[in-house]
């Protein structure tokens, strides 16, 4: 039900598969890399997370909201969190977010204009991006099967990866100017 406190001086730490675990230890934020994976009575996380370098949520099915503060991690990675309905805007602090199988996240925060590398996959609920994700410098947009449009300021991206975009039909003639544009789906280009 509890982890020792002298974790907190461990480099890297995996937990997983931890039915029990209802809390973690704020010692954790001298952990360099954590990875939680499988906690599914964890309903909340300390603030103090966000001293992590880099961190990543897995399959934590009871957590419904993220700290703030954990738009100080410098690589933080989210993926299935089911009960997870809204991002906090400091995520636009992160360096590299990476946003996977989040099903009831419906919009995206303009502040993730700011992350260096954004990438997100399968986001079933998404149907527009912000504008503000032209400021990115590195783009992953794979299945997001709800996506209609994606926005003109999207090619001042660096390099951009388009992936599973069932219902884009034409991308903008600004996309043409991306240094590294990958269109896995061969989507056309607007005439």
């Amino acid at each position: 039900k509890e982890l020792p406190s002298k974790l907190g001086n461990v480099h890297t730490l995996y937990l997983e598969n931890l039915p029990n675990l209802k809390e973690l230890p704020s010692e954790l934020c001298n952990v360099h890399t954590l990875t939680l994976w499988d906690l599914s009575n964890l309903k909340e996380l300390p603030s103090e997370l966000g001293n992590v370098h880099t961190l990543k949520l897995y399959n934590l099915p009871n957590l419904k909201e993220l700290p703030s503060e954990l738009g100080n991690v410098h690589i933080l990675t989210l993926k299935n969190l089911q009960n997870l309905k809204k991002l906090p805007s400091e995520l636009g602090n992160v360096h590299t977010l990476t946003l996977w199988d989040l099903q009831n996240i419906k919009e995206l925060p303009s502040e993730l204009g700011n992350v260096h590398t954004l990438k997100l996959y399968n986001l079933p609920n998404i149907k527009e991006l912000p504008s503000e994700l032209g400021n990115v410098h590195t783009l992953y947009l794979w299945n997001l099967p709800n996506l209609k449009k994606i926005p003109s300021e999207l090619g001042n991206v660096h390099t951009i990866r388009l992936r599973y975009l069932q219902n884009i039909k034409e991308l903008p003639l600004e996309f043409k100017n991306i240094k590294n544009f990958f269109n896995y789906d061969n989507i056309p280009f607007k005439q």
